[in-house]
């Protein structure tokens, strides 16, 4: 005959399974009309309205899956009140039947109700657009705690999840692979393996993480499990998609600056830092320091194209006035007799009456979008987000853009866009015989801020990610 369970031999446990939400043990007791069932009261504090919870046991309150009871035998109706959609922030009662699950030796026990608002694991994630060669994928870049790794897996347990039994001898296993041994995780990759692949995650292979390493950059803690997680967000990009894409920097590590994705070119890291980006990594350059140089061959200014990339101006809090000094994104040198180039910026006064975003190219093509003292500032381009990242780009074509035209409907010859918009533009008229193609017949730099030797010209540190040219005047940019 099974012993009973006395009162005072009962334990309530608060269980926090993860940070949000969090679980409350209310009140345990045996009922004195019939001691076999134990009523335990529960509350889960969360920010959500529903939550799923199940509930475990572990004999003499050693958390082991030697030790596991699963509970199942609850009385009056009461183990609906534990599931998937269980209202939070109130109180919910269930009446566990406790001599018909536990082994007869038992005489104490832990009582845990484990709750979850969200993910079984807290993934800290980092995304790499798809390109020609990879699909697009989501990954997770933190290591994790023993502790976060064996609550996920007592939630599926307790879940009756049919990939994971209990052995005679206190492992769980999935198949014949041990996840964890008594109260101690036995091997990371089989047992985080097995919770991400309930989260539709698959474990990061060598060779993915190789390349993850090398696209966006691992960020890890000092100490845990390194055990990380990936999943397709998005499929391989037909070739003819870039057929067009002559140069592509995503600043994600060293190496790729090193030698871009896309280009016949090297290049070298400067003053700059690679950071956490927009997507993956991203650029860091800070104020009048040598930015990035990348030693292009000819033919990559052709008479039609775009340059686009995302920034950040980081210094933009301290004010939003040009007059407290204004970045310089690129300088795309052409190396003709004059050293003029191709410029992106903005600028507080260009000295012939400008200020705002501002182009220019050989051959006197210039473009500014505002007049000087005019009181512009960042915010009137960027809005109050003047700190966040936001999507730019320079399009031309010596044609005309094939996309764009003035209000009278005259050709326009070069625009520039800010998140997907075209906030200025220059008119072709008196530029019909500008052949950007002449000027840039030898090999090209790409310097990141301004030109090597007079980068005290850029006087605000900012953020550049994904650096794109292509030579079709692209005025669509899928934001």
């Amino acid at each position: 005959m099974k012993r009973l369970f006395f009162c005072e031999l009962l334990v309530g446990f608060a269980y926090v399974a993860f940070a949000v939400p969090t679980v409350t043990v209310v009140s345990t007791k045996i009922r004195n009309t019939d001691p076999s069932v134990m009523d335990v009261v529960y509350r889960v504090n969360s920010d959500k309205a529903t939550v799923r919870t199940r509930a475990l046991a572990f004999e003499d309150g050693v958390r082991s899956f030697a030790k596991v009871i699963r509970p199942q035998t609850f009385v009056d109706g009461t183990g609906a009140n534990l599931g998937d959609a269980i209202a939070a922030n109130v109180d919910h009662t269930v009446s566990w039947r406790v001599t018909a699950d536990c082994p007869a030796a038992s005489v104490s026990f832990k009582f845990e109700v484990l709750a979850t608002d969200g993910e079984l694991l807290p993934l800290e994630l980092k995304t790499v657009p798809a390109t020609t060669v990879h699909a697009g994928i989501e990954f997770s870049h933190n290591e994790l705690t023993e502790t976060q790794v064996f609550n996920a897996l007592c939630f599926l347990y307790a879940d009756k999840d049919a990939g994971l039994e209990v052995s005679n001898a206190g492992e769980l296993k999935n198949g014949d692979r041990t996840l964890v041994n008594g109260g101690a995780i036995a091997t990371p990759s089989a047992a985080v393996g097995f919770v991400l692949g309930k989260m539709g995650y698959t474990l990061l292979a060598g060779d993915e993480l190789v390349y993850a390493n090398n696209v966006a950059g691992l960020s890890l803690a000092p100490n845990g499990i390194k055990q990380y997680g990936v999943k397709e967000i998005g499929a391989v990009l037909p070739e003819d998609d870039s057929a067009d894409l002559v140069f592509h920097c995503s600043f994600d590590s060293t190496n790729v600056v090193a030698k871009p994705e896309v280009g016949a070119c090297t290049g070298t890291l400067g003053s700059g830092q690679i950071v956490s980006g927009k997507f993956g990594n991203a650029y860091y350059l800070p104020r009048k320091t040598p930015g990035a140089q990348f030693n292009v061959p000819k033919g990559l200014i052709e008479e039609k194209g775009c340059v686009e990339f995302w920034g950040k101006l980081n210094e933009a809090a301290s004010g939003m006035a040009f007059s407290n000094g204004s970045p310089m994104f690129f300088y795309i040198n052409c190396h003709d007799a004059f050293e003029t180039a191709f410029q992106f910026s903005w600028n507080k006064n260009n000295g012939a009456g400008g200020a705002g975003l501002y182009t220019s190219m050989p051959g006197d093509v210039l473009l500014i979008s505002d007049n000087y003292g005019a009181g512009v500032s960042y915010s009137k381009y960027l809005g109050e987000d003047i700190s966040d990242w936001h999507h730019y780009a320079v399009v031309w074509n010596a044609d005309g853009i094939s996309s764009l035209a003035t209000a009278a409907g005259a050709k326009v010859l070069m625009a520039i866009f800010v998140d997907g918009k075209a906030v200025t533009y220059l008119p072709l008229a008196g530029h019909e015989n500008w052949k950007p193609s002449q000027m840039y017949g030898q090999n090209t730099d790409i310097d990141i801020g301004c030109r090597v030797g007079a980068y005290t010209a850029n006087e605000r540190s900012f953020t550049m990610d994904e650096l794109k040219i292509w030579k079709t005047d692209k005025t669509s940019f899928g934001l």
